[in-house]
């Protein structure tokens, strides 16, 4: 038989069950993501700014929450936002998923997730977004070193195993630090060491490979 489409509805829906008679049970369902927090012990914070708050990263002393915003909310998109923890509004940094932001708080590491994929930093305050990647490839995660100046980026170059490279920022070069198959990656808190996975277990490298 053909396709055809027997019910429209905004939002998201669900076919839940389908009878003898063949009526069917349908739910239309509005989901949210919410974003909480709390400082020193406090009650938890409502910091949800539209409608799918997802944390990526909360400033080294505390006061300031990255997350993205999705859906609906940005048009569809994907957006990095910043928020601090006293309620005062978010701030829209621009579009791409954040994943860090630096230790001195002046850039998110984010992808931007036009094709291809790309690393970008984008400014917290004045300044114009950079782009640190051209080559393509598939971009999973990233962490600053505790200095500022290179990430720690899990990447898969095309027909190879995703493993763990060093982007330094000056001059976008990147340079392999462990074995393929390495994944992960979060640095100790001095920048000596890597927390890594391999085979779904977890191992501690030095930074230097």
């Amino acid at each position: 038989g053909r396709t055809r489409d027997i019910y429209y509805a905004p939002g998201d829906v669900t076919l839940q069950d389908i009878a003898a008679s063949s009526r069917a049970l349908i739910t239309n369902d509005n989901s949210r993501m919410l974003l909480l927090a709390d400082k020193s012990g406090s009650a938890d914070k409502n910091l949800s700014w539209l409608n799918w708050s997802l944390a990526a990263d909360i400033s080294d002393d505390g006061s300031t929450v990255l997350f993205s915003e999705s859906s609906t909310g940005v048009n569809g998109t994907t957006a990095t936002f910043l928020r601090k923890l006293d309620g005062s509004p978010a701030v829209m940094l621009g579009e791409g998923l954040p994943f860090a932001l630096s230790p001195d708080g002046n850039w998110v590491a984010a992808l931007d997730l036009k094709e291809p994929p790309n690393i970008v930093l984008l400014p917290t305050g004045v300044g114009r977004p950079q782009q640190l990647t051209s080559n393509g490839w598939d971009y999973r995660r990233m962490h600053w070193l505790v200095h500022g100046k290179a990430l720690i980026v899990t990447a898969r170059e095309p027909n190879h195993q995703p493993r763990l490279y060093s982007l330094d920022i000056s001059n976008r070069a990147m340079r392999p630090l462990l074995p393929e198959g390495v994944v992960g990656g979060w640095p100790s808190p001095d920048g000596q060491f890597l927390l890594g996975i391999q085979n779904h277990t977890f191992k501690i490298y030095t930074a230097a490979g």
